[in-house]
């Protein structure tokens, strides 16, 4: 399948960021144990209905 080039132009731009992105913010949620808590019940829901994919759209 041919991509749109604006697909491959955003998601080349989002691979190059991704690695140094989770360095920066791999302690984001250390203050904050109510949204890890959060979090991980949001990943438990979506593991248990198969791990289907989704999309941080925020």
């Amino acid at each position: 399948m041919i991509e749109p080039e604006f697909l491959h132009t955003t998601r080349t731009a989002y691979d190059t960021w991704a690695a140094r992105y989770a360095e920066l913010f791999a302690d984001g949620l250390e203050d904050f144990p109510l949204d890890r808590a959060m979090l991980g019940a949001f990943a438990a829901f979506v593991h248990a209905d198969g791990g289907v994919k989704l999309s941080d759209l925020g």
